[in-house]
């Protein structure tokens, strides 16, 4: 029954409800969180930086979860820079090969010693992946500028021109399909 059970379903079902049962308190709800994702570190990587990576992880789970017992609720903007702060400073350790990489990387990010070098790296790298920025771009507008998925769905009346859309969209999924890509999870 269980062949095709996703990591988080088994971090969930055998590591996280075997430490924590509904009414068990927010101590031993926090107590489960860390566990857990401690144990999913283990589970990408024996290094420190994973073991830091789902420590970190889960003390982000625990403070949302906090918030949300408390109905703390921070401003849209500071919410969204923190989150994006917290996302981009874990995935330097989940990317990272050991500790001292970890550590060079986030001292490049915040020790800049040579302000006119940085932007004119940073100006050489947009303009030499051109492609991309113009990507990100469009995603930021489209992420940001449009209704999101719930919003379109409260709403939403069928008409053909969806359907011609989602047709034309599938219809290039499939023949992106004979490109390789590594799938990620093929380095653990």
């Amino acid at each position: 029954r269980r062949w095709n059970i996703t990591l988080s379903q088994f971090l969930n079902d055998y590591i996280f409800k075997s430490i924590y049962k509904f009414g068990n308190g927010i101590g031993k709800l926090f107590f489960a969180i860390i566990i857990t994702f401690l144990v999913s570190g283990f589970w990408h990587g024996a290094g420190w930086h994973f073991i830091i990576w789902g420590l970190v992880n889960g003390a982000f789970v625990c403070i949302a979860n906090y918030m949300s017992v408390k109905s703390i609720k921070l401003p849209f903007a500071i919410s969204w820079a923190v989150t994006f702060f917290g996302v981009l400073m874990t995935r330097v350790l989940f990317d990272s090969t050991n500790m001292t990489q970890v550590f060079s990387v986030y001292k490049s990010m915040f020790i800049f010693a040579d302000w006119g070098n940085f932007f004119q790296s940073a100006g050489a790298f947009i303009l030499g992946n051109a492609y991309t920025m113009g990507l990100i771009a469009i995603c930021a507008i489209i992420s940001f500028g449009f209704k999101n998925v719930y919003e379109i769905t409260e709403n939403f009346k069928p008409h053909w021109k969806y359907a011609a859309w989602a047709a034309i969209l599938l219809t290039l999924a499939l023949f992106r399909m004979g490109t390789v890509s590594n799938f990620l999870y093929f380095q653990f």
